[in-house]
């Protein structure tokens, strides 16, 4: 049978993002209700064991950023990784609070000690930072570089008053911006009063960062996808799929052969798309088209994050293959989880195990 894992103590709970960590623990963020009034979240982060079906609440935050009690704090993506410099294991969230005072959101990430059970006051002094950029600000997508000098990376958008640009911060492991790349923040948008959002965001081997996300402008809406390298130089972007509908990249990913995967919505069905690592679109993927669309549910369907099987010493015979997550809505059915798995075809690349000595 099929497993379940339940997490509910009477009030509003929801899932974001989950993360695995190293003992095969399942970490998972969102929001859960405060009790102080009926719209007020916190941020959560639950903990599932390989072989518990119920969560136990390891951190509800409220207040982010000193300034709102009682309401909206939430965790949008996860990641965990063991510190080099403590050798522990870490969780960190990243996601965004209300700050009333300013009467605005702010970007926050969190970074949770496995080992001590709080948070990590060697992050920011308690655990906690936050980036108020003095208008809007929003984080949704998390990657960490884990290579010798660990970096935390946050996308999302940023209001500067005028329009909302893509957002793209690094963090060192103490919490701290990384003035290095390119002050710790860098923001994309082409004016014209265009909006443009990153929602996830992914590493390949040699530290570059990829970006997906959507351009606005008006009542229309794209996929747009990025690439930076590791001192925060754009390499190129933003690539544009537009179909001519509601289109939006919300999942990234880099396969096997370091190319780009793309889940997200078109025209209100789930889409996949991928990239060769120079931006080209490959058409070979999708059997001569841009874009690969699910049309088997006929209510709304989008992908939110996307996954490729890259352990072949575990699972050889899933090596190479796509799974998405995203939702479905079916008219007087509600909103229901949708799990895909497509393999690929094409040139999957093999992995190859070293030589025995």
């Amino acid at each position: 049978a099929d497993a379940v894992f339940v997490y509910y103590e009477g009030q509003r709970n929801f899932g974001q993002a989950l993360a695995e960590d190293s003992s095969g623990n399942i970490w998972i963020t969102g929001g859960i209700a405060s009790g102080v009034r009926p719209p007020a979240i916190d941020a959560a982060l639950w903990k599932y064991e390989p072989a518990g079906m119920t969560g136990v609440l390891k951190l509800q935050y409220d207040d982010a950023t000193g300034t709102n009690p009682g309401g909206f704090d939430t965790g949008r993506s996860v990641k965990t990784y063991i510190d080099p410099a403590a050798n522990k294991e870490k969780v960190v969230l990243a996601g965004y609070s209300y700050n009333a005072f300013a009467s605005n959101n702010d970007i926050v990430v969190y970074k949770y000690d496995i080992e001590t059970g709080e948070l990590d006051a060697g992050f920011g002094g308690s655990g906690v930072v936050s980036y108020d950029g003095g208008y809007d600000d929003f984080g949704y997508g998390l990657a960490i570089d884990r290579r010798d000098d660990v970096k935390i990376y946050v996308t999302g958008e940023i209001n500067d008053g005028t329009n909302f640009n893509m957002a793209l911060l690094r963090y060192n492991n103490d919490g701290t911006l990384d003035t290095g790349f390119n002050g710790g923040v860098v923001l994309y948008n082409e004016g014209a009063g265009y909006r443009f959002t990153g929602y996830d965001l992914a590493l390949d081997e040699d530290g570059n960062i990829y970006v997906a996300g959507s351009r606005s402008l008006e009542n229309s809406n794209d996929v747009a996808v990025w690439k930076y390298d590791s001192a925060g130089n754009k390499i190129w972007g933003p690539v544009i799929y537009d179909s001519g509908g509601y289109d939006a990249g919300y999942g990234i990913e880099v396969d096997t052969c370091g190319r780009l995967l793309v889940t997200g919505v078109t025209g209100g069905n789930l889409l996949v798309l991928r990239y060769g690592n120079d931006g080209t679109p490959d058409l070979s993927f999708g059997g001569g088209v841009e874009a690969i669309v699910y049309y088997g549910i006929s209510g709304y369907t989008e992908g939110k994050r996307i996954a490729v099987y890259d352990d072949y010493d575990v699972f050889p015979e899933n090596y190479g293959k796509i799974a998405i997550t995203g939702s479905a809505y079916m008219e007087g059915q509600g909103m229901d989880m949708a799990v895909l798995r497509y393999k690929d075809e094409c040139d999957v690349c093999v992995y190859t195990p070293a030589p025995t000595p």
